[in-house]
């Protein structure tokens, strides 16, 4: 069932506005659980861990769903969207689905970080295998489809590597990303394919 963004986000207000003592303890918890690696505005200092700022929720959501599944027994070893990292599989293992609405709304209601260095060069020829789904200039007009302006450098190289690299496998390696569509858009790519589109993306304007 699809998450109903509308009915979440007066959760994330009242986290949001209320003072640190009166916001609900376990809300609060859960959000807070993240901002050591991801920053407490969703903004990472870390170039291998993703900006969250702003992202789609509902990117969000499904991304913790599938880290959630790689440790859970009773969920379906052939799911289309499979990962598996070991920070983020403990981490979101006791999340329950609420738990995992409000942390992504709540991100989500962030404004994301401007690159550094914003870029004004023309599309690159590889690039136009990502623009019907991440958006010419990686803002993403689709829900479950993640922005890519603006992000991490060093995470978006190393996501298209685990694309790129975990086809065909079963998914309980230490570190697998599968998904069909990026499994197949990544196939042909070298590393300094990679290279070249993480640098483009990672320029763009998120806002």
């Amino acid at each position: 069932m699809k998450p109903d963004i509308a009915l979440i986000m007066p959760i994330v207000a009242a986290l949001l506005t209320a003072p640190l003592g009166q916001a609900n303890a376990a809300d609060r918890s859960k959000v807070e659980a993240c901002a050591p690696c991801h920053g407490k505005t969703g903004i990472s200092r870390y170039p291998e861990i993703p900006h969250i700022a702003g992202q789609q929720p509902d990117y969000l959501i499904a991304e913790m769903k599938a880290f959630r599944r790689a440790t859970d027994t009773r969920a379906p070893t052939r799911h289309w969207n499979r990962r598996r990292e070991p920070i983020m599989d403990h981490q979101t293992l006791g999340l329950t689905d609420t738990d995992i609405d409000v942390i992504a709304a709540h991100y989500a209601a962030k404004a994301c970080v401007l690159p550094k260095t914003m870029s004004t060069a023309t599309l690159p020829p590889l690039a136009q295998r990502c623009v019907s789904c991440h958006g010419d200039d990686g803002r993403s007009l689709i829900a479950t489809v993640p922005h890519l302006a603006g992000q991490q450098q060093q995470y978006l190289e190393n996501q298209l590597r685990a694309f790129r690299d975990s086809g065909g496998k079963a998914g309980m390696e230490r570190r697998t990303r599968i998904d069909p569509i990026m499994g197949h858009q990544t196939v042909i790519l070298n590393d300094s394919d990679v290279v070249e589109l993480a640098a483009y993306f990672s320029a763009r304007r998120c806002r």
